[in-house]
């Protein structure tokens, strides 16, 4: 017994040694690597906390400095001078400067007791030069008080010893490949109203729309931390939905047109209400056994020609309708696709296992995604079909279909691919909500048949026990038990500049466990292998950084420099104030800000250009679904400072 004691003991000392390791640089932020290597600091030129210009701007100081000092002292001390105000780039500076946790100023760096003895033997003549308040007393004070006062409060950190702590030189990394830990947020934007979408348009403006179940979308400037109070769009007469928990209806997606710039067009997924002569007679209903709840629709807009940070509520063009009907199972997702065609993601109908086969079935709309056309230069057409929809030329299926055999997709994330290499562009890998036993991410295909409702991740579901005499499925690239999450939350593609060791990683949660989950596809074997992410504790994300949030994972977005946020809220309903917009942070390493700053602009909008559009081959049609996550308790899966070592670690353990 005693002896498990003391390995606690020693184990909780050496975890909390290693956690508070961590690279720090004095602006609170990690290090990163420079954009090339430095001419006077060169010993930090492969990773650290200085720019080019923060280069120059130290060797300016050496070099004032040392046209006020005598020659004597210059080559007796030069070296030791160039040491001490190059600390200013290592990567734990904030550490050697003690500042990690307060916004304080130490202009001199933590010593070790034998440098520090060094020092103060043979130069403290230029202490007055680093820090001229210490070196109004440095000669007054004795050898012990000096190395007592610029001594660091944690000895791990003292100048030059640190260069050969093993723990500290193990952490500093400069890898751009699968070296992700743990995780931390930064709070952009709150209380919001189950935020639904993120989403910045293709215009230069730096603007990120965030949208509210309820049918309000916001204009914000994530590089100011600012939302316009004025809301872009309220559709909420038009948008059914309930204030019950839960309640998948609401607004879903917005898409911006890949000519947003010059036609000002986007477009709107969310469920609305039925007309009168829409509702179903109970002997309607009684005959084919379909009710109807309500419908989805997917409507085209402008944007005013007065500000062009508000929508025209009047410029509506309806796209297609879908009858749903069930409240649930929506569907929800809207985009572009690379090749100019929206892609359009449509539940089953809602109930459970799909109980009318709509998924299996060509001929309806529910359980597909779908590609139009709705570049049609006519505003009476709404879509055409695009020429090489799989299943055009097919008798009695939907020209729209593109792929079928879906449950729920709830989100989808398109690969904008490597900003060097453009690896990885075009890919979409979509969440799709399981029923009882799964929860599966698939990789968009055309004409790809995703199984439901004869499988469930891999294994026949229901009664049929030979589901593959149904021909060829498309089997999930990932899929995970409901032991590990119920409710699959689609992520998106990093391909930022600020977390270089994100780069690639596709990021995406579980709506009713709140946990977070990286995949990553190997580019020679073309298999995707999948890890959690865990928050790291207190210890790490501080100074305006977080590892809390709140339990419900909604949605993720993407600003226009890519950089990823994750949505979340306490509550599943639409009149709870409980929503947040976070950005993911990784701690570790962050990218050059020369070069992630470049090009930042914090212009306002306030002119609006007409519209445009192109040609294809013709159709136009109506058939009804949607949906967002369901509801449950949560582990939201943050660190403790005494568990970031093994949060991390457990970070690399695959589902």
């Amino acid at each position: 017994m005693m002896y498990k004691t003391i390995l606690h003991i020693l184990f909780f000392a050496f975890t909390v040694h290693v956690i508070r390791s961590h690279p720090q640089c004095l602006d609170f932020k990690s290090p990163f690597l420079p954009s090339q290597a430095h001419q006077f600091c060169s010993q930090y030129s492969d990773f650290g906390c200085c720019t080019k210009r923060d280069d120059e701007h130290l060797k300016n100081k050496f070099e004032n400095i040392r046209s006020r000092v005598r020659s004597s002292t210059w080559n007796r001390c030069q070296g030791i001078l160039k040491e001490l105000i190059c600390q200013n780039c290592s990567p734990y500076a904030a550490h050697i400067y003690g500042v990690e946790d307060t916004r304080g100023d130490n202009p001199f760096p933590g010593l070790c007791r034998n440098y520090c003895e060094t020092l103060y033997d043979n130069c403290r003549e230029i202490v007055p030069f680093i820090d001229a308040e210490l070196g109004n007393r440095v000669n007054s004070m004795s050898k012990n008080a000096f190395c007592e006062r610029v001594k660091n409060a944690d000895i791990d950190y003292c100048y030059p010893d640190l260069l050969q702590n093993p723990i500290l030189t193990g952490n500093v990394s400069n890898t751009q490949i699968t070296s992700e830990g743990c995780l931390c947020l930064e709070e952009y934007f709150t209380d919001l109203r189950n935020p639904i979408f993120a989403r910045s348009p293709p215009d230069g403006s730096n603007r990120m729309f965030i949208g509210e179940q309820v049918g309000l979308i916001y204009v914000s400037y994530p590089d100011d931390r600012d939302i316009l109070p004025q809301p872009f769009l309220n559709i909420t007469q038009k948008v059914k939905t309930t204030a019950n928990e839960g309640d998948e209806r609401g607004l879903f997606q917005i898409a911006f047109h890949p000519e947003f710039l010059s036609n000002n067009k986007f477009y709107l997924y969310y469920s609305t209400h039925l007309h009168h002569s829409e509702y179903l007679s109970p002997e309607e209903e009684n005959r084919t056994g379909i009710p109807r709840d309500h419908k989805v629709r997917i409507s085209e807009f402008v944007v005013s020609e007065l500000d062009e940070n508000l929508g025209d509520p009047l410029s509506e063009r309806v796209i297609i309708e879908i009858y749903e009907p069930y409240w649930n199972h929506n569907g929800g997702e809207l985009f572009f696709g690379d090749d100019g065609f929206l892609y359009i993601f449509v539940g089953d109908g809602g109930h459970r296992e799909d109980p009318f086969n709509f998924a299996q079935n060509k001929s309806v709309l529910l359980g597909k995604v779908l590609r139009l056309d709705v570049n049609t230069g006519d505003d009476n057409i709404p879509y055409l079909i695009p020429r090489d929809n799989p299943f055009r030329q097919t008798a009695g299926a939907r020209p729209e279909i593109y792929a079928y055999g879906v449950r729920n997709i709830w989100r989808c994330g398109k690969d904008v691919g490597d900003k060097i290499t453009g690896s990885g562009k075009g890919r979409v890998v979509c969440g799709d909500v399981g029923q009882d036993s799964f929860e599966e991410l698939d990789l968009l295909k055309r004409g790809a048949n995703y199984g439901w409702n004869i499988w469930e991740g891999t294994e026949c579901f229901g009664s049929d026990r030979d589901c593959l005499v149904h021909g060829s499925l498309e089997e999930p690239i990932h899929f995970y038990p409901h032991a590990v999450g119920k409710s699959v939350t689609g992520g998106e593609f990093y391909r930022g500049c600020e977390n270089p060791n994100l780069n690639g990683l596709y990021i995406y949660g579980d709506f009713m466990s709140g946990r977070l989950f990286g995949l990553r596809e190997d580019s020679n074997t073309r298999k995707w292998t999948n890890k959690e992410l865990f928050m790291c504790g207190s210890d790490v994300c501080k100074n305006g950084l977080t590892g809390q949030y709140e339990q419900y994972i909604i949605s993720f977005g993407t600003s226009l420099k890519d950089e990823l946020f994750m949505l979340t809220t306490g509550k599943a309903k639409t009149n709870k104030y409980l929503g947040s917009v976070l950005k993911i942070v990784d701690p570790a390493r962050r990218g050059n800000p020369e070069i992630c700053e470049a090009g930042r602009t914090n212009r306002r909008l306030n002119v609006v250009n007409d519209n445009a559009g192109t040609v294809s081959d013709a159709s136009g049609t109506t058939d009804p679904r949607n949906s967002s996550p369901s509801i449950n308790n949560l582990n939201v899966r943050t660190c403790s400072m005494t568990s970031t070592l093994i949060c991390t670690l457990m970070a690399f353990r695959s589902i």
